[in-house]
C-alpha cells in the first residue's frame, strides 16, 4: 500500500499536506538554498520550477508540503519512495529560517508514525 496523495497529518505545530499552488513561492525560498538542497538537479530557481516540483513526481514517490497549523506557511517538505513492497526511503528538506526549532523532527515523526500505522511499512531507509 503506497501513501495517499491527499494525505493530512497534523501535530502540535504542523500540518503535512498536499501542495499547494500558493506554496511555490515558499519552496523556491528553500529549495534554491545550497545548502537546503544538496541535489544541484532539484535546485529551484523561479516559481514556475517550484510549481513545476509540486506537480512532477516519480511515479513511486509521494512528497507532502509541512505548513505551520497557526497560518499555513509552508517550511518544508517531507517524502516517502516506495524501494519495494513494504520497504521505504524518506527524507525531508526545510527552510533555514525555521532551524532549531524542532519542526524537522515533528515532521519526520508524524510522517514515520503515519507509514507504521496507516501503510504498515516495515522497513525504512534514509539517505541524504
Amino acid at each position: 500500500m503506497h501513501p495517499k496523495k491527499s494525505m493530512n497529518i497534523e501535530t502540535e505545530r504542523i500540518v503535512i499536506r498536499k501542495f499547494q499552488k500558493k506554496d511555490a513561492a515558499g519552496l523556491l525560498e528553500y529549495l534554491s538554498n545550497p545548502r537546503v538542497n544538496c541535489f544541484a538537479g532539484d535546485r529551484l530557481c523561479s516559481e514556475e520550477a517550484a510549481w513545476a516540483y509540486m506537480q512532477d513526481s516519480q511515479k513511486d514517490i509521494q512528497r507532502y508540503a509541512v505548513s505551520l497549523k497557526k497560518d499555513d506557511f509552508i517550511i518544508g517538505d517531507v517524502f516517502a519512495l516506495c524501494e519495494n513492497e513494504d520497504t521505504y526511503n524518506v527524507g525531508w528538506h526545510f527552510n533555514k529560517r525555521f532551524e532549531g526549532k524542532g519542526f524537522a523532527y515533528e515532521a519526520a515523526t508524524g510522517l514515520l508514525d503515519y507509514l507504521f500505522r496507516k501503510v504498515l511499512v516495515k522497513a525504512l531507509i534514509k539517505k541524504r
